[in-house]
């Protein structure tokens, strides 16, 4: 019964990455703000999650801020990426055969180890509007660190809304 119930279980998660999300049981983002322009945001991912998509989730929640506060552009200050492994083990089970006057006998059936790996991406970013920046948007649209470490927060929401549908 315990078995079914577990094949059951790991069948409807099979297909459930982390979604666009506050952080719950299934993963997702949280952020605190550090400073009235700076935020922290950090998404974990489950076992079904790519590394490429939690980056994605703080890309966008960091957009969704930046245009919630009233700003125009975040830079990235700070960011790292990781996957933390853990492995999970389930030895199966030993059955023990005994005959009355023959010697006993053992057969262990089933059993796995896997590897599970949940994929975690934090930024750092600081908010700020064109005029503080001496820009505009077709200007830094042209700059070079446009998407190296500075991203317009309409721009980004608008470019990655179609990643989480």
């Amino acid at each position: 019964m315990k078995k079914i119930l577990l094949i059951t279980f790991l069948l409807i998660l099979s297909n459930c990455s982390t979604p666009y999300q506050k952080n719950s049981f299934t993963g997702g983002y949280k952020d605190n703000q550090l400073s009235h322009n700076s935020f922290r945001v950090v998404a974990k991912g489950n076992a079904f999650t790519s590394l490429d998509k939690v980056q994605n989730i703080v890309l966008m929640r960091a957009a969704e801020l930046t245009v919630n506060n009233n700003y125009d552009v975040f830079e990235i200050i700070k960011s790292n990426a990781r996957i933390n492994s853990s492995i999970v083990s389930n030895p199966g089970q030993t059955i023990t055969t005994y005959t009355p006057g023959q010697a006993s006998s053992s057969a262990t059936h089933g059993g796995y180890i896997s590897t599970i790996k949940k994929p975690t991406a934090e930024i750092i970013i600081k908010m700020y509007k064109y005029s503080e920046l001496n820009t505009t948007k077709d200007k830094l649209l042209k700059d070079r660190n446009y998407g190296a470490s500075l991203f317009i927060g309409e721009e980004t929401k608008k470019y990655l809304s179609s990643s989480f549908k």
